[in-house]
């Protein structure tokens, strides 16, 4: 009976040690995220699981899968502005090689934040005899496309933007 009561008395102090490992495993795997993604980024799910480090991961996993939902069609829609925009300043520059001609002294992107980066752009596809002007729109990022809204051409008056919403929102929402 004693060896038993001892056998009993070990069995409770293995579980303890397994609890204690997967708490440990459980705390490193979250220090390990939050190294990698910030202590910042992770505190908020913390916060909302009332300091539950699992429960927090867990959180930040669904968000990462929520978000994963979103990245098609956010991928089409920034693939349609930048096409919209690249159509914009063709039909108003009148000019199918737009981007090239606007880099240039006097030029609407002269002073561009991303002009650097474009001309590189531009230089690589030269280099490679793939050039053109819809694989230029093809790799800059969204933000170039962004800068490239001047007050004057603000999506709130009548321009061709504003018309080309009105457009495709027809096809968007049923009316």
């Amino acid at each position: 009976m004693i060896a038993q009561g001892h056998t009993g008395l070990r069995l409770q102090i293995y579980k303890f040690f397994i609890y204690l490992q997967c708490y440990i495993v459980i705390i490193m795997k979250y220090a390990e995220y939050q190294k990698a993604f910030s202590a910042a980024r992770l505190n908020k799910y913390l916060k909302a699981c009332n300091g539950d480090f699992s429960s927090a991961l867990t959180l930040y996993r669904h968000n990462v899968k929520l978000c994963q939902k979103f990245y098609g069609v956010l991928n089409i829609f920034e693939v349609v502005l930048r096409n919209a925009i690249n159509n914009h300043y063709r039909t108003y520059y009148g000019d199918e090689d737009w981007i090239r001609n606007q880099l240039v002294t006097g030029g609407m992107l002269e002073n561009h934040p991303q002009r650097a980066a474009v001309d590189k752009i531009i230089a690589d596809l030269d280099k490679t005899g793939r050039y053109s002007n819809d694989r230029v729109v093809s790799s800059v990022t969204l933000v170039f496309g962004h800068i490239c809204f001047p007050e004057s051409h603000s999506l709130l008056e009548d321009n061709p933007f504003s018309t080309f919403f009105q457009q495709r929102q027809k096809v968007w929402v049923k009316e």
